[in-house]
């Protein structure tokens, strides 16, 4: 190719750029032109929602494509299903290249590439370490593990507590309750020791005590230290009003004839420990006039000394086991959770303390011993019951049943390891039926020794002695005949334990289709309680469990109490402070339950008339029942009445039976004692009566049920038919529910004619992004103020027209309410529903005054959520 074809090239091409750089300037400035003709021809202002909704989509897509890329899930998390392997945890070399610098920034932001192993956690001091941690906010009971595996937990009183097994166990757990053994662990129960002079601690306790209610702590057959028992505190010189709660006490049997200081054991409900606590600090200031002293714990001093952050000196929570009083020769002491108690309930539960139970050999041959049972029992007033050991063994094995007992009998003995005397797997131990008893049973001073459990320091190296697991088995795999027992000698551990006998519940009900009294098994509930020192807890419970003793919760323990017809503190106590506490968590509780349902699937409280379906309104059912009988005067306090004497009358005028001259007289007017009665209404007329209802015929009176006064045409129908049903209440108007209802047909029909758009899309924004295009395209719209409309037709509005009528509570159904059901449920023991209720005083009395003296004294009772009546028995709970 010549040179001049290759410049002639070049010079064609260099021409062409110049022809194409004309071009462009002339297109440049024609395009100029035409802009400018477009703009001015363009509106003066944008609509920013049309503009937005057709740039929505494109928004929605970036905003997904940034999620995608950030977020908070890890990149082994956003790679597909096929890609993920459990080995990208902790090596990023597995994961594509292009991701592998994001995963190494994830690393070092976390700090750490895998957690630790099942191996390294499951060491015992990374898990008690662990278990520590759990326990900061709420404790734990010693068998918490074992309970944790097999029962459902909840956090109740400050305490992590077993409600129910995880089993069906229903039937089983009142079958055991009844024939064989139940067994609870109740050692949240805290226990206050209270020293000092006997005379100064019947003068303090005096003031939050009253005989009225029953033999209280300060009688005489407590005081001797044979026999413990219950009572309910009050504040100071306020009975019957303001009640605390309910105690169990155990005295101290008296270490000389001449000795007058004297040590007493009061168990109390966590939800009033603090409560008692506080009030036995105020009694003792103000009787003896002197200023506490509170000594300090070691722990507290130990913290002081070793922290000295200003963050320490902060107020905290006061740890109610470290607490400690001393006024005017007194000393008061929380011994919460150093003493573990186990309840045994049923009639096997004697053969099961006597087999677990096996008195250790505390024969002192050595006077200069070190441990601890070689110095107690080498004292001259102790040596004697090293010899009454095996008697009261050998007593507690022949004894058929925990009846046979002496009541609230206290037994003391020293026991041996039950971990030695474990079987290699789960029994069923059952009593021996023996024909003949040729020897006698032991004397209550020969069944209550002193027991070494009352002292601290004897307490404090029975825990610390307590031989390890490990070192057992380990002892044990070293027998030459494997199944042998072990024979520690001197290093086998003496532990001192505290039986307390409950002789169970005698109660008497009426029958549901006659009028004689029918009786419940008699020893119902009866068992021992057995007081061990802390630390110990696990390995008896464990023996109680290898012996044949079913393990029940909260649940179970209600059910108890339903069934022998008691009071349980503190749901069935309306006038303390832990009961109201109690009622209104309840309340919270099933008002969100309700709330989370929809309107078909709840109740209408409003048509069933109810104003209160998840609360007994105590204050309002007494202030108008009191209103009835005194009109100036409706203001005070209300108490459940707890004096015998007036239980006892009130339960004779519904037992009364049918009398020749006084048929045609009610039964308030053919009582004998009619007037003490109303000298009662007089001075109690805002007290509550404790009664339990069982139904006449078929039927189930629920939690928060009205109990109501029948009319006469009622039981014209009842004598009729026995078998009728009942009355029916009619249903109440609901002025809101043509609104409702008219707001929810509004709502099925734009949801029917609604397309899906970009608004149905944005309705639920998953991002801010999408949040803000939902409101700027809803902006105006009016179907949101028809939503706006419907909020009016919430549960709480719902809840709250029910509850907020302008009706009185007694007169809001056609029946008069007298009370509610506090408590009940299908009994299983008796075959039909069963349960524990309050009336008012002057309700309870109108009662009587309709009710001939010849009819069976039966009220109407009706759950919340039905019309139908169904009638009851009543009986006083003394």
């Amino acid at each position: 190719m010549s040179q001049s074809e290759v410049t002639g090239s070049g010079t064609r091409k260099r021409k062409r750029s110049i022809s194409s750089d004309l071009s462009g300037k002339v297109k440049r400035e024609s395009e100029n032109k035409s802009n400018h003709d477009i703009l001015s021809h363009a509106p003066a202002s944008v609509k920013i929602v049309d503009l937005v909704e057709n740039r929505a989509t494109e928004i929605i897509a970036l905003t997904n494509h940034v999620d995608k890329i950030g977020g908070t899930k890890l990149v082994s998390q956003r790679l597909p299903r096929h890609m993920r392997r459990r080995a990208l945890s902790h090596n990023i070399q597995r994961l594509p290249r292009r991701l592998r610098e994001v995963a190494a920034k994830e690393i070092e932001r976390t700090g750490s590439t895998k957690r630790p192993s099942r191996k390294h956690r499951r060491r015992p001091k990374n898990l008690m370490s662990e278990y520590q941690r759990r326990q900061r906010r709420v404790s734990w009971l010693e068998t918490h593990i074992w309970h944790a595996k097999r029962f459902h937990m909840i956090e109740k009183w400050g305490y992590r507590l077993p409600d129910h097994p995880n089993d069906k166990s229903m039937r089983a757990c009142h079958r055991a309750a009844d024939k064989y053994c139940l067994l609870q662990d109740v050692s949240y129960e805290g226990c206050i020791e209270m020293t000092g002079r006997e005379d100064s601690i019947r003068l303090c306790l005096s003031h939050m005590v009253s005989d009225q209610t029953g033999p209280t702590l300060l009688g005489k057959q407590y005081v001797k230290g044979s026999k413990w028992g219950e009572t309910v505190m009050f504040s100071q010189d306020q009975y019957p009003y303001q009640a605390i709660g309910r105690v169990s006490f155990l005295w101290r049997p008296p270490q000389s004839e001449d000795s007058t200081d004297r040590q007493l054991w009061m168990w109390s409900h966590p939800a009033s420990f603090e409560n008692i606590w506080q009030e036995l600090v105020k009694c003792v200031t103000l009787e003896f006039g002197v200023s506490p002293h509170k000594e300090e714990t070691p722990l507290q001093n130990g913290k002081e000394k070793t922290d000295g952050k200003t963050e320490d000196c902060s107020p905290e929570k006061t740890d109610l086991r470290d607490l400690q009083f001393k006024a005017g020769g007194i000393k008061l002491k929380s011994l919460k959770d150093s003493l573990c108690r186990f309840r045994l309930t049923g009639h096997t539960s004697q053969a099961i303390v006597a087999k677990v139970l096996q008195p250790s050999d505390v024969s002192v041959t050595d006077v200069t011993g070190s441990l601890w049972w070689q110095k107690f029992y080498a004292r001259e007033d102790n040596q004697s019951s090293c010899a009454k050991q095996k008697l009261v063994s050998d007593w507690l094995k022949r004894c058929q049943s925990a009846t046979e007992a002496p009541p609230s009998q206290v037994v003391a003995l020293t026991v041996r390891d039950p971990r030695l005397l474990l079987p290699p797997k789960k029994i069923k131990v059952m009593p021996k039926v023996e024909v003949e008893q040729t020897q006698s049973s032991p004397t209550d001073a020969e069944l209550v020794q002193t027991s070494p459990l009352w002292d601290e320091a004897v307490r404090q190296e029975v825990r610390s002695s307590k031989m390890a697991d490990h070192e057992l088995n380990k002892r044990r795999g070293e027998n030459l005949v494997p199944g042998m027992p072990v024979d520690l000698g001197l290093d086998e551990s003496r532990i001192p334990v505290l039986l307390l006998q409950r002789p169970g519940y005698r109660t008497t009900i009426s029958a549901s289709r006659q009028q004689q009294p029918k009786s419940v098994h008699q020893g119902f509930g009866c068992g021992w309680d057995v007081i061990v020192p802390q630390g110990w807890g696990t390995a008896f419970h464990i023996a109680l469990v290898f012996r044949g003793a079913r393990v029940g919760g909260l649940r179970e323990a209600t059910a108890v109490s339903r069934e022998a017809g008691t009071l349980q503190f503190p749901a069935d106590f309306p006038d303390t402070q832990a009961g109201k506490e109690y009622a209104a968590g309840q309340q919270d509780q099933l008002k969100k339950k309700y709330d989370r349902n929809p309107p078909a699937k709840r109740p209408n409280f409003v048509k069933m008339g109810v104003q209160n379906p998840f609360l007994c309104p105590w204050s309002q059912l007494v202030d108008e029942w009191q209103s009835t009988t005194a009109p100036q005067s409706t203001s005070g306090q209300i108490f459940v009445l707890r004096n015998l004497r007036m239980l006892k009358l009130l339960n004779e005028v519904m037992r009364m039976q049918r009398k020749g001259d006084g048929s045609n007289l009610s039964r308030f007017d053919a009582f004998p004692g009619k007037a003490e009665l109303e000298k009662l209404v007089s001075s109690n007329a805002r007290c509550l009566i404790p009664l339990r209802i069982t139904m006449h015929g078929k039927g189930v009176p629920l939690k928060f049920a009205h109990i109501c006064i029948p009319k006469s045409e009622d039981f014209e129908s009842l004598n009729k038919d026995s078998d009728t049903g009942g009355p029916c209440e009619p249903k109440h108007p609901d002025p809101e529910g043509v609104r409702r209802r008219k707001a929810r047909k509004q709502n099925k029909k734009s949801k029917k004619t609604k397309t899906i758009d970009l608004k149905s899309a944005l309705a639920t924004p998953s991002n801010p992004m999408e949040a803000a295009l939902a409101k700027m395209l809803t902006h105006g719209d009016e179907s949101s103020k028809e939503d706006n409309e419907n909020k009016d037709f919430s549960p709480e509005k719902e809840l709250s027209n029910a509850s907020s009528s302008g009706e009185r509570l007694i007169s809001s159904t056609k029946r008069q309410i007298i009370g509610f059901v506090n408590d009940g449920d299908f009994s299983l023991g008796q075959g039909q529903g069963h349960g524990k209720a309050f009336c008012s005083l002057p309700g309870l009395l109108k009662l009587m005054s309709e009710i001939s003296a010849g009819a069976p004294c039966l009220a109407l009772v009706r759950n919340t959520t039905t019309l139908q009546y169904r009638f009851v028995w009543l009986s006083v709970i003394m």
